[in-house]
């Protein structure tokens, strides 16, 4: 990339004094900047047939002339100019290679697009910042940003009205000061153009495991999960919640509801044709020594902001997932179901079909390869339709005794033909990590953890690894680590191609949740 100084700018020096405010112009990253890779961004709203793309190595507010830019630049004040760019059909800029230089790893350089020639002023519009920070591929990057380190953390999208990539909001989550895991009522809000971190609005009560559904305004449902009892007692006891929160991005604040008739904490929800929300099983205990399964399910009207009660299961049932599939359908999987024999992974499938206009009936869909629980993370339904399900735990023993130990094992469900397929199991065993599917297609698994779960002592091994699986050829490659184990985290595919990973636990047993924002290049 071959750069110019901004001080060029003073050629129009001559221009009158701006008078008119400048419209917006969005501008985004199109690539990622892998070393080797190309630098490309896109663009709307271009009022002008000419862009001119201002770039430094830092943030901040540089004023300009009042004969160039009524508003200030957002990035410098090391400014340098990009000479004009005339822009494609497609809406893309001139690409800009990247050397595959090592050194330049983790530089980051913020960019600023303006489109010219204005009437009063040399930018007729200024968009606003984005940053690019350049890495290896496939090896995972440390950005300068800094996470709370909350696991379980509900993830919010929140649209750009202008039609870009948006922010995300992980709300509420648990921090291990101690030996319990702590609910708290704080947000983190990533922003996907800038790369940063910054606070959001708080939530009525502290909660962390909520189910979180987009509806189709554009607001979002958090139900359950796991609160703090307002009691006058040290250390102050937890216990599920019945509560529901909305979360309207609009007034960027989150609003209590009617809470379900039950409270529920494991429990699984998903959105109907119809707009409505579906909230099913789960343990009306937060105390997973002594949980208390459910069968009934719940259905949320986001008209009318009531609840009523939906169709119950035929047994009690939680920790597993339910997941829109693309005929409209729910399709409940796995989970622990309470049988004859007490508590047990379940390879029970049942699909929830709307038999006639409001009337919901679960009906039997063809069983899983393999019984799992706790793959709720592990579930993604791909591009082509067909819903993916990796790790996750099975039955098991440790030291005599029942166990839930992690499994490695990898189906698909195709919902045209009520049939599970067997996949190439991966390379280790997994749970409660992250499954993404990228734009190239390829599905990247993050975290989790391995080892098992029992009522003797813990043995869990938190995971830094990072797979990829390839749907088409069915094979599995192990990446490069994370800079740190993460579990319970929170992750974002981005427009440009990369993988953000925010917070999570660091280790299974007590200690600081993992505090660094980190982006992979696939």
């Amino acid at each position: 990339m071959r750069l110019q100084p901004i001080a060029s700018l003073v050629l129009f020096a001559l221009l009158p004094t701006p008078v008119l405010a400048q419209q917006p112009l969005h501008f985004e990253r199109a690539t990622s900047g892998a070393l080797g890779d190309v630098l490309q961004f896109a663009y709307s709203g271009l009022p002008q047939p000419l862009l001119v793309l201002i770039a430094s190595d830092a943030a901040g507010a540089t004023p300009l002339p009042t004969t160039i830019s009524s508003r200030p630049l957002d990035i410098g004040p090391n400014l340098l100019l990009l000479p004009e760019v005339a822009p494609t059909a497609s809406g893309v800029t001139t690409a800009f290679p990247v050397p595959f230089d090592l050194s330049l790893t983790g530089l980051r350089l913020h960019w600023q697009a303006a489109a010219l020639p204005g009437t009063t002023t040399l930018f007729d519009a200024l968009s606003a910042r984005v940053v690019t920070q350049l890495t290896q591929p496939l090896m995972p990057t440390l950005l300068p940003a800094v996470a709370a380190g909350k696991a379980w953390a509900a993830r919010i999208h929140r649209a750009d009205a202008a039609g870009g990539p948006g922010t995300w909001l992980f709300a509420g989550g648990a921090l291990r000061p101690s030996t319990e895991q702590l609910p708290v009522t704080t947000t983190d809000v990533f922003d996907t153009l800038t790369l940063e971190v910054h606070a959001g609005p708080q939530l009525p009560d502290d909660v962390y495991a909520m189910t979180c559904t987009a509806l189709l305004d554009g607001t979002t449902l958090l139900t359950g999960g796991v609160t703090q009892l307002p009691v006058p007692q040290v250390p102050t006891p937890q216990d599920a919640t019945a509560g529901a929160v909305l979360y309207d991005p609009v007034g960027d604040d989150f609003l209590s509801l009617p809470p379900m008739s039950l409270p529920r904490f494991l429990h699984a929800a998903a959105r109907l044709p119809d707009g409505r929300v579906v909230v099913v099983g789960g343990t009306a205990s937060a105390n997973l020594a002594a949980p208390m399964p459910l069968a009934s399910s719940e259905v949320f009207d986001p008209i009318t902001r009531t609840w009523s009660p939906g169709p119950s299961l035929p047994a009690p049932w939680f920790w597993g997932a339910l997941s829109t599939l693309p005929n409209g359908d729910l399709l409940l999987h796995g989970g622990l179901e309470l049988t004859a024999f007490g508590l047990l992974p379940a390879t029970t499938c049942r699909r929830l079909v709307m038999t006639s206009p409001g009337v919901l009936t679960w009906q039997p869909a063809a069983p899983m390869g393999n019984p799992r629980l706790a793959h709720e993370r592990g579930t993604l339904l791909l591009a082509d339709g067909r819903l993916l399900v990796a790790g996750g735990c099975a039955a098991g023993l440790y030291a005599g005794q029942p166990a839930l130990v992690a499994t490695a094992a990898v189906e698909t469900y195709d919902a045209g033909t009520d049939t599970w397929t067997p996949h190439t199991a991966a390379p280790i065993t997994f749970f409660s990590g992250t499954l993404d599917q990228m734009p190239n297609g390829t599905v990247v698994a993050t975290g989790g953890m391995s080892g098992l779960l029992s009522t003797a002592p813990v043995a869990v091994q938190p995971l830094a690894q990072v797979m990829v699986w390839d749907p088409i050829a069915d094979g599995w490659q192990s990446l490069f680590s994370m800079q740190q184990p993460r579990m319970m985290h929170g992750a974002v595919v981005g427009q440009d191609g990369a993988l953000t990973l925010i917070g999570g636990h660091v280790v299974a047993a007590p200690g600081p949740g993992n505090t660094t924002v980190e982006r992979l290049v696939p």
